[in-house]
């Protein structure tokens, strides 16, 4: 847990909660060889997800209850406890000086053991731990290393924190001061059970840990601050802090952090240092403990990448340390930012920053305060200060200016969808493009700060360039990049105007299409309208913005509160069109060049149809020559209409029956491709009855394909179903997921007439078969289809409250066909990443908002998943977006790897801005 310096005690912060993350779900390996290597990229203790080639694994980071820190608000409820009495130095270095040394303010216990189990169940590649390795792991008597690794550990933690935190490494000791190593047997013989081992190990030895950590004492309790479990066979490093009480003999220990790696005794220098010798394993155990320690999540992978340059982004080994950001420090305490510059206008000035290891100086820029103070730079000098093996950058073979970009709209994803728009992107003087995700490890540090060569500048018009996210021009320009005495020195100021395009209501109706030519494939875009106004809003980089705002009139025609819209390829273009309503007047409004445009506006009649209030349309492709008709309706009336020179016309018109399908007040259709896969029909249902519909090309009519009453197999109609069309089982047919109260069921079009494919009550069965995780049908349920598998439909399912019985229910559950039934897939509770409270007077709008092509700067290793559906949600305080990323990982290279994710990609209140 975070802890600072206050006076002569030690603050330890309480975990607080933001982004959802399961604990009951790491992966259980029993079993996996070791591989024996002196190089830290390829030895199996570094075989986590810090790898770049196995990015899709479990995180090594657990927080308390699912929880995740959030870097806007501080850590609540923290409290006290008394220092071992070695005060670390004081005071502070001064500006410009060396390091100091530190000494340890207590321990951190690593805990040996032995496995307690028949030798046949245990690993392969298991060995004993003895005392004499025990002694050898922590640089204990022949073999050990200078300075070993309780030294190191003090001297780093010392060095990143300012002096603030120092602790060594110790173990249980018997009297004469040999390592303690239990045999522990582990539960249900589950050796990667590491929390569990743990908790076994201090049991077997409590007052012997309690010592090695320093015999602290916390609210009367015995306090051991921190403990590592040392397991001699492959495991999957990891770390949790929250701590919990535990009773021994009638002693309460409250146990604080906990992590876990593997045994290892080979060592590693880097080859341009091979004096800088330490244990490959170093790196692993410090990347676990700035979990523990700085109580945040892992700094890689899509949805924010560093690599070396923050210790949450790798595990860098001896000789190659890295530091920690000053986003962290700051939020700890370590710092405070040498100057916080806020636009949108700042004139002209000359900065300086101090080397960041010794002065601890930063600078944080915000160049949008007002509208996005969640996105901001940080400015450091980074440079190697010393050459002891665990000086923090003391690898670095250059040195400059680190710019990092910080998105904390809503902190570290739960998805990578955001993956042009991470939490924390270091820009990269080296790195042209977009905001790409660059992976690279300790191995890449040449050609990174500033300056490089002639890249001495970093402005909107530069690769990086200072853009926000969007990209919005941010008006930042960083110039004439220069180390002069000792000092790293700019020109920095910020000229940019930002300005809102959409304040959302509660009145606000939105509609997705691809209405631009780049929506091919930068995504769907929205439409989205008031009383009196229209918007288009692009998505890019992960953000909403307005591309473009209309007020009152597009083109011919008077945008009013009566109006209503919808959406299709009217003229076959490829692109979208936006149908329009009034009770008297119909329209078709086309985007051309940079705003929306009236294709046709016509009053009263359309040739044989009088329009009204009472009318309704939907958009198909009845005739299947790639634009759609209007299938429009009045209480007894059907028609069809087309697009045709630039007017509407129509084709058909339909009088109290198509058929034998008598029309009526209580009809209601549905689109979609039930018979062929050549061109759309039409499911119309009223109380008791379902038929298809579709148009006869000779006869230029609609025709009755089917028609049932009362029953379809099992299923028994009626005025209470509700509907969504989907193709659920992947054979490029649509199928009618069908919902009554307590059911829930998948009509499918076979010989002639709808038969019931799968039908079920009471509840959805969880993949998994899990039955903590299946889905209650509730009445009040919501459904809508959508594609969440790349090879067939879903549908969503949302739970605005918990139904009768079903406490904890609340949120979004995805259902895709699996083993011949519908399954829940996904699941995201609300709060969703606890941001946004699904609540009744939210409106979805589901399309495939995000861009196609690659996403990595790393061969073909795609970590999102195109053409999946998102979830747009508006309401009257603002707008968010729940994405889901599922699919086969770049199957190139991991063949059988496969991406499950859905989360909060967007949050926003109250505005849009423009672009």
């Amino acid at each position: 847990m975070p802890r600072f310096r206050l006076g002569n005690r030690l603050v330890f912060r309480a975990p607080f909660p933001t982004l959802h993350h399961d604990p009951r779900d790491p992966p259980v390996l029993t079993r996996r060889p070791a591989v024996p290597s002196l190089d830290p990229d390829k030895i199996a203790q570094l075989r986590k997800v810090d790898r770049p080639y196995d990015r899709h694994l479990t995180p090594c980071f657990h927080p308390p209850a699912g929880e995740l820190p959030d870097l806007r608000r501080p850590p609540r409820g923290a409290f006290e406890f008394p220092l071992m009495p070695r005060p670390i130095p004081s005071p502070a270095p001064r500006p410009g000086a060396d390091l100091p040394s530190y000494a340890p303010q207590w321990n951190s216990v690593a805990l040996f053991f032995n496995l307690d189990m028949p030798a046949a169940d245990r690993p392969d590649d298991y060995a004993a731990t003895t005392v004499a390795t025990a002694r050898t792991f922590l640089d204990e008597g022949p073999g050990a290393l200078s300075p070993g690794i309780s030294e190191s550990l003090t001297q780093y933690w010392g060095a990143l924190s300012n002096g603030a935190f120092a602790f060594g490494l110790n173990t249980p000791r018997d009297g004469a001061g040999k390592p303690l190593i239990p045999d522990i047997a582990p539960p249900g013989g589950d050796v990667q059970a590491w929390e569990e081992l743990i908790r076994r190990c201090v049991k077997a030895n409590a007052q012997a840990i309690w010592q090695a950590a320093g015999g602290l004492m916390k609210n009367g309790k015995r306090w051991i601050p921190s403990l590592v479990l040392v397991q001699n066979y492959w495991t999957h490093a990891s770390a949790r802090f929250g701590g919990y009480d535990i009773d021994v003999s009638g002693t309460t220990y409250t146990v604080g952090d906990v992590t876990h790696i593997r045994f290892g005794l080979d060592t590693y220098a880097p080859p341009e240092a091979p004096g800088k010798v330490g244990r490959t394993w170093w790196g692993t155990l410090n990347h676990e403990y700035a979990h523990n320690f700085l109580e945040f999540w892992d700094l890689y992978g899509p949805s924010g990448c560093t690599g070396y340059w923050d210790l949450l982004g790798d595990n860098s080994p001896p000789g190659r340390m890295s530091e920690v950001s000053s986003l962290f420090k700051e939020r700890m305490g370590w710092l405070s930012f040498k100057q916080v510059i806020e636009g949108p206008n700042v004139s002209r000035r000359t900065l300086s920053l101090r080397p960041y290891t010794t002065d601890h100086e930063a600078i944080k820029v915000v160049p949008d305060p007002e509208f996005t103070p969640h996105e901001y730079f940080l400015l450091e000098y980074r440079k190697s200060t010393g050459a002891e093996v665990w000086r923090p950058d003391g690898g670095l073979p250059e040195e400059g200016l680190l710019i990092t970009h910080v998105n904390d709209r809503i902190g570290v994803p739960s998805t990578w969808l955001l993956r042009d728009a991470p939490f924390f992107n270091t820009e990269f003087a080296d790195a042209g493009g977009p905001n790409v995700v660059d992976w690279h490890g300790h191995k890449e540090l040449t050609g990174k700060l500033f300056p490089q060569g002639a890249q001495n500048s970093f402005t909107p018009a530069t690769a990086p360039s200072s853009n926000l996210y969007g990209p919005r021009n941010s008006g930042l320009s960083i110039t004439g990049i220069r180390i002069e005495a000792e000092q790293l020195r700019f020109e920095l100021e910020i000229n940019a105007h930002h300005s809102i395009g959409w304040t959302v209501s509660s009145e606000d109706r939105a509609l997705a299409g691809r209405f631009t030519p780049a929506s091919a494939t930068s995504g769907e875009e929205i439409f989205i309208r008031n009383g009196n106004a229209a918007a288009l809003l692009s998505h890019g980089e992960g953000q909403w913005n307005v591309e473009k705002r209309q007020d009152g009139w597009i083109g011919g025609w008077n945008l009013g509160t009566d109006n209503r819209q919808t959406v299709g390829d009217l003229d076959g273009d490829g692109r979208d069109e936006i149908l329009i309503r009034s009770p008297e007047w119909i329209g078709v409004l086309k985007w051309t060049r940079s705003r929306f445009e009236s294709v046709t506006v016509q009053h009263d009649w359309v040739d044989g149809w009088n329009l009204g209030a009472d009318n309704r349309e939907l958009l198909a492709d009845l005739d299947g020559d790639g634009a759609a008709e209007v299938y429009i309706r009045s209480p007894e009336w059907a028609g069809v209409m087309k697009l045709e020179g630039g007017r509407l016309r129509l084709k058909k018109i339909h009088h109290d029956w198509i058929d034998d399908w008598n029309l009526g007040r209580d009809d209601r259709e549905y689109v979609g491709r039930f018979s062929t896969e050549e061109r759309d029909e039409i499911v119309i249902r009223s109380d008791n009855w379902i038929g298809l519909l579709r148009w006869d090309a000779r006869a230029q009519k609609l025709v009755r394909a089917g028609i049932q009453h009362d029953w379809v197999d099992g299923w028994n109609l009626g005025p209470g179903d509700w509907h969504a069309i989907a193709d659920v089982d992947g054979d490029g047919m649509d199928e009618i997921v069908i919902r009554s109260d307590g059911w829930i069921g998948v009509l499918k079009w076979q010989g002639g007439r709808f038969r019931v494919l799968w039908m079920t009550k009471e509840h959805v069965n969880h993949h998994e078969d899990r039955a903590d995780r299946r889905m209650p049908l509730d009445p009040e349920d919501r459904m809508y289809a959508g594609r969440f598998r790349t090879d067939r439909d879903g549908v969503l399912i949302r739970k605005d409250q918990n139904g009768a019985g079903h406490y904890g229910k609340t949120g979004l559950y995805v259902l895709a066909w699996q083993d011949g039934e519908m399954k829940v897939v996904h699941a995201i509770h609300s709060h969703f990443n606890g941001r946004w409270n699904l609540g009744a007077g939210d409106r979805f709008v589901l399309g495939d908002f995000h861009r196609t092509g690659r996403d990595i700067a790393l061969g073909d290793r795609d970590t999102v998943i195109d053409g999946l559906t998102d979830v747009f949600i508006h309401n009257g305080w603002g707008t968010g977006m729940v994405g889901v990323n599922h699919g086969r990982l770049y199957p190139e290279g991991n063949p059988n790897k496969t991406v499950s994710q859905i989360g909060l990609t967007w949050a926003q209140r109250g505005h849009l801005v423009n672009l």
